[in-house]
């Protein structure tokens, strides 16, 4: 396993990366000691390393203010991953996330999408 892990790192990947596919072949390895499938855990005493160790970026919440300039760079975006800018946009939480409320707030929200001609409409509502 520590050689793995140093490939992975001299390939490049972050530590956090790293922490994730030890994590990974450890969760396996216990499942198979739970079920009866080898006599012991033998990555029990491999360490993950600390994914603070080279992290790579600074992760923020998105400002309220920012919100408007993302949406805009969405909209006007080119194609990625197959799909275009406005498709994108729609997957934003945006009014969610800038209430703080992104991740299980108190308030559900409710999208309502309508079809008119050419118009995709989407309306969010609380309930």
């Amino acid at each position: 396993m520590a050689h793995y892990a140093a490939g992975l790192s001299d390939a490049g990947k972050s530590a956090r990366t790293v922490q994730a596919a030890i994590g990974a072949a450890k969760s396996f390895t216990r499942w198979l000691v739970t079920c009866e499938k080898l006599p012991r855990d033998p990555l029990a005493s491999v360490s993950k390393p600390s994914p603070e160790a080279n992290r790579r970026r600074e992760r923020r919440m998105l400002l309220p203010s920012e919100w408007p300039y993302l949406l805009a760079a969405t909209l006007s975006g080119p194609v990625r991953n197959g799909m275009d800018g406005p498709d994108r946009a729609l997957l934003y939480p945006a009014e969610n996330s800038a209430n703080g409320n992104y991740r299980g707030g108190p308030r559900h929200r409710t999208l309502h999408v309508v079809l008119t001609g050419e118009l995709l409409q989407a309306i969010g509502s609380y309930l």
